[in-house]
């Protein structure tokens, strides 16, 4: 079960509520008491400056943190925010992608490991080619989409994944295996439609 250092579950189940419910007060709680699990998932994904260019784990929790703030979404439970987590901080990195190409005048794709995340591909990967396929196999497969963000982009165990979807552990390492299968061949090959 996932559980922060400074409150149990129910606290933060609580904080959520009482902040999608207009409480600043809970916001700035509730990112106190996440801020830790926040920094491990993206830490898993970044080592110094992984990206090439400066993107730093701090800079990357604070861009995921203001966007959750803008959904002004009703959290369920803090399984349902960290899922939501996960797939803003991929949008943070792809977007940080996007806007390096842009400054570099469409220069060398931005390359991240993927060696950690049992892709089998090659040692580095376009982020923007990444987000694409997942985008891609969103349309086929999205409960796959979803568990590999979780378990990519926010470093969480199948336990968790297993937990936040309501399906065993079983189911989520399988879709895991699936999406990952679909991902390198999707990547080696430039697969399109």
């Amino acid at each position: 079960m996932l559980q922060t250092p400074n409150g149990s579950n129910g606290d933060i189940t609580k904080l959520l509520f009482d902040w999608s419910q207009g409480n600043q007060e809970a916001g700035d709680l509730l990112f106190e008491a996440i801020y830790d699990d926040l920094r491990k998932m993206v830490g898993k994904r970044l080592s110094g400056d992984a990206l090439g260019h400066g993107l730093q784990t701090k800079e990357i929790i604070h861009e995921t943190y203001l966007r959750l703030v803008e959904q002004k979404a009703q959290w369920e439970n803090r399984g349902h925010f960290f899922a939501i987590a996960a797939t803003v901080i991929r949008r943070v990195m792809v977007d940080h992608a996007r806007q390096h190409l842009r400054q570099k005048r469409g220069g060398n794709a931005v390359k991240v490991n993927l060696e950690d995340a049992e892709f089998a591909v090659s040692s580095s990967l376009d982020w923007l080619a990444l987000d694409e396929a997942l985008d891609h196999l969103a349309k086929k497969q999205p409960l796959g989409v979803k568990i590999c963000e979780m378990h990519y982009f926010a470093g969480l165990t199948f336990e968790e994944i297993a937990e936040i979807q309501g399906i065993g552990r079983a189911t989520a390492v399988r879709q895991w295996k699936i999406t990952r299968a679909y991902l390198k061949q999707y990547l080696d090959s430039g697969l399109k439609g």
